[in-house]
């Protein structure tokens, strides 16, 4: 599983990012269904408690849709909670 783990201010975010070249077959956060969000909530517990860190934390989803040369790129803070 890949994804970026920072740190904004007092809370870890834990994003997961999706791209698409467009959007034919759905948009980038459609893929984060059900599974996906407890696999990221399951993985994201398993860092705070490898690192002792006791910080609130949210998980957002930065979606990337288009050609390289000109990409829209959308971040969704809390995207979803656990």
């Amino acid at each position: 599983m890949q994804g970026i783990v920072a740190r904004r201010d007092d809370t870890i975010v834990f994003v997961e990012v999706k791209a698409r070249a467009n959007v034919f077959y759905g948009k980038p956060e459609d893929a984060v269904d059900f599974r996906k969000m407890r696999n990221l909530i399951n993985a994201a517990d398993a860092y705070l408690r490898l690192y002792m860190i006791d910080l609130p934390c949210r998980f957002d989803v930065i979606t990337i849709t288009g050609a390289v040369q000109n990409p829209y790129i959308c971040h969704i803070e809390q995207a979803f909670r656990p």
